[in-house]
């Protein structure tokens, strides 16, 4: 056990000294101490990680595909592996590839479509059956083309957005709920500048009567 412990104290050492989130970084911890894991149950743990042999990585990736895991899970499993791996020392990349792991093939070709109009009408009408505020969401996410974090979060930054839309700005500002923290600019349609201004005076204004103007949206649940 203690030495368990002090690998995922090693990874979480190394994952901290990568780049990216804070979030970002605990999920590759959680990736691998559930590795190591398995490593020990197979009796193979070691003090030094780099010892782990590749032959290791090859059987917990056959015991991932046995879960059903899916092929876009797998490949973010053992890329977190990979990466860890390198950060302490030692590069697997070359024996532990994914086709070498034998991972499924994940296909990119899209199945989803994009929601009509009548669709969303109708999408917002059931949120209303629920909160008015979830309602109010829905046209500001894809008029202004935000994630659903940065839906959530984006009370604090409306005003500035009205101001911003109403003085001919044609670029925004997204400050809050960015993936990884990365703040980023979105693009208004100069046809759906008018809408995107009503649907942001509805929500300044609910946000106004039902919450503190220092939550506003962000405490709705989406």
């Amino acid at each position: 056990m203690a030495m368990l412990a002090d690998a995922v104290h090693d990874v979480a050492a190394a994952s901290a000294r990568l780049k990216g989130s804070a979030g970002h970084q605990e999920r590759r911890r959680r990736v691998f101490a559930n590795f190591l894991r398995f490593v020990r149950d197979a009796g193979t743990l070691t003090r030094s990680i780099p010892e782990i042999p590749p032959s290791m990585v090859h059987a917990y990736a056959a015991h991932c595909v046995v879960q059903g895991m899916a092929p876009g899970h797998l490949e973010n499993i053992f890329s977190a592996i990979r990466v860890v791996f390198r950060a302490m020392g030692k590069d697997i990349g070359r024996t532990c590839s994914n086709r070498q792991l034998g991972l499924p093939h994940r296909s990119r070709k899209g199945t989803r479509r994009a929601q009509s109009p009548g669709e969303i009408e109708a999408l917002i009408e059931r949120a209303k059956r629920i909160d008015q505020g979830l309602a109010l969401l829905i046209p500001l996410a894809r008029n202004l083309g935000l994630r659903r974090k940065e839906a959530l979060m984006c009370g604090k930054d409306l005003q500035m957005w009205y101001d911003a839309l109403t003085s001919g700005k044609t670029v925004l500002e997204v400050l809050r709920g960015c993936k990884g923290d990365r703040q980023r600019q979105v693009e208004i349609l100069e046809d759906r500048r008018a809408q995107t201004i009503e649907d942001i005076t509805a929500a300044l204004a609910y946000a106004r009567a039902h919450m503190s103007t220092e939550n506003c949206l962000s405490a709705i649940v989406w």
